[in-house]
């Protein structure tokens, strides 16, 4: 019974936080990797993204299951990358570290309701370490990093610590054959994942080393990611001090620094190594209320909350796109906030959304976007103060406005 009464204690906490997060607006990234699920448009060839497929195709699967429907795709979304807390429960009997686990992976303070790709990764890193079979293991390891690629070397570290000889060379032969059949029978699916994880990340690094600076490599948003973090890994190696068992998540971190890719979001995957550490109830206990004090019990906005910069953006993104949803037409969104096309349910032209540090590092897209642009004008357009290409209105109307958003219609 007090098994039963645990396990649902953790379910329902997990269901809170998906009410809580569902009812927000949605953010740039969050839109980018629904695009497929909400605009129908297809990644890699209608537009360019510097993440691998697998989260858009999480998200694509979850309004499969649930109804193209932002509030409950993110409720679903939110309870699913809870569930490995629950599981550690079940499997461990250590209410604490799954408790940990559920708090660190939807905290606030990581940006856990901003898109991103790290809580699946977590949660899949949370179940390997506590399996121990060495084939299941390296085969969740692969998921992880196929969510976030950013992790590979740390698991590369991982699978050679633990010894998972035989399962990584059988996953490394399998990634060598789907790669083979990727570039000799689908090559545009195949160029489109390098462009995707290799060339635009690339340029994308080389720019921000390019204009290096601590507030470039570690922005004021950051700190507060930092702030929240240490003390949990802290907790973590005071209780489990072995150092072998850190190594990776240490190689994860210095790698984002590597990459001058350093933010709050990006500690999410720490959640899997701090809650399998086995920190103690009573540490656990005060962690957990510092998160939950500190951010009112997560009631009240909390995008103004934790992610001010955002909100007003977010807001009218949405009023924006439910403003076009029954225009027909097409739609170019000359602003960052790709959430325009969700809100309006249409797909992205010229095979580019105008997402920021993708739109400036792909320059064969640009080009491409442009001579579409001539060919063949979009029926509605929407400015934004972060627009790139300039747009001078010649041939459209402007109907409406929002905020800093604008609504152009072809004359």
């Amino acid at each position: 019974m007090n098994v039963f009464l645990l396990s649902c204690s953790l379910l329902l906490l997990s269901v809170f936080y998906a009410w809580r997060y569902a009812r927000t607006t949605i953010d740039p990234d969050f839109a980018m990797f629904n695009l497929a699920a909400f605009s129908g448009s297809i990644y890699g060839r209608d537009f360019a993204d510097c993440k691998m497929p697998t989260i858009h195709a999480w998200y694509w699967l979850l309004a499969k299951i649930v109804g193209v429907d932002i509030w409950r795709v993110r409720c679903l979304h939110t309870v699913l990358v809870s569930l490995p807390g629950v599981a550690f429960y079940l499997l461990t009997g250590n209410f604490w570290s799954a408790l940990a686990f559920i708090v660190f992976v939807n905290s606030g303070f990581l940006y856990a309701f901003h898109g991103n790709v790290g809580q699946q990764a977590a949660g899949l890193i949370l179940l390997a370490l506590v399996i121990q079979n060495g084939w299941v293991a390296v085969f969740l390891l692969a998921i992880a990093v196929a969510f976030e690629p950013k992790l590979a070397p740390a698991i590369v570290l991982l699978i050679v610590l633990k010894e998972w000889y035989a399962p990584a060379i059988a996953l490394a032969i399998c990634a060598g054959l789907m790669i083979l059949f990727l570039r000799m029978v689908l090559p545009k699916v195949w160029g489109w994942l390098v462009e995707a994880n290799i060339t635009i990340p690339k340029r994308m690094t080389k720019r921000r080393l390019r204009d290096w600076s601590w507030d470039v490599i570690v922005p004021y948003y950051t700190s507060t990611g930092f702030l929240y973090s240490f003390p949990w890994l802290a907790a973590g190696m005071i209780y489990n001090p072995d150092w072998r068992y850190w190594l990776p998540p240490l190689v994860f971190v210095a790698f984002l620094f590597l990459g001058v890719a350093v933010r709050s979001i990006h500690m999410l995957p720490l959640a899997g190594w701090v809650a399998a550490a086995g920190i103690a109830p009573l540490a656990v206990i005060v962690l957990v209320l510092v998160d939950w004090l500190s951010s009112a019990f997560y009631f009240g906005d909390l995008w103004l909350r934790f992610y001010p910069g955002l909100r007003a953006m977010n807001s009218q993104a949405r009023e924006v796109g439910e403003y076009l949803r029954d225009k027909p037409g097409t739609l170019w969104v000359a602003d960052i906030h790709s959430a325009v096309y969700i809100y309006a349910r249409k797909k992205v032209q010229y095979g580019l959304a105008e997402q920021i540090e993708i739109r400036e590092n792909a320059y064969e897209r640009r080009a491409v976007m442009l001579e579409g642009w001539k060919k063949n004008p979009p029926d509605w357009v929407v400015t934004g103060p972060e627009m790139e290409v300039k747009f001078k209105g010649d041939g459209y109307k402007n109907v409406a406005n929002c905020g800093n958003m604008g609504i152009w219609k072809m004359a």
